[in-house]
């Protein structure tokens, strides 16, 4: 198993189920309105963790390449359904920017480009 994943009785599991009152793996209830459901696009379990996982990407919390992997899909779907809900793809500080430059300027001249 590896360093990062959590077994089904782990005290990170356990705090998580306490603290949001769910059960964690392939089992979710919803108590969505009925006004509401018949606007969502895919049934409410998946229309519920597509949101969370947009927020998680948007908030910085996970990698691109996680958010399509939790979805099940392929990355360049999943840069498509963010940018439908008007997350940008390039969100980088100055700093940050500064820094990619260098790297995209150390990587050009190590090459002679």
């Amino acid at each position: 198993m590896s360093e990062g994943c959590e077994t089904a009785g782990s005290p990170r599991r356990e705090k998580l189920r306490k603290r949001y009152k769910l059960t964690l793996g392939n089992t979710m209830t919803l108590n969505i309105a009925e006004a509401i459901a018949e606007f969502l696009p895919t049934p409410p379990d998946a229309a519920a963790s597509e949101l969370i996982v947009l927020e998680l990407y948007r908030q910085r919390r996970i990698s691109r390449g996680k958010a399509a992997e939790l979805l099940g899909e392929p990355l360049a779907n999943f840069l498509q359904r963010a940018a439908h809900a008007d997350i940008p793809y390039f969100d980088l500080k100055s700093e940050e920017l500064r820094e990619e430059i260098e790297s995209a300027e150390d990587f050009a001249s190590a090459r002679c480009l």
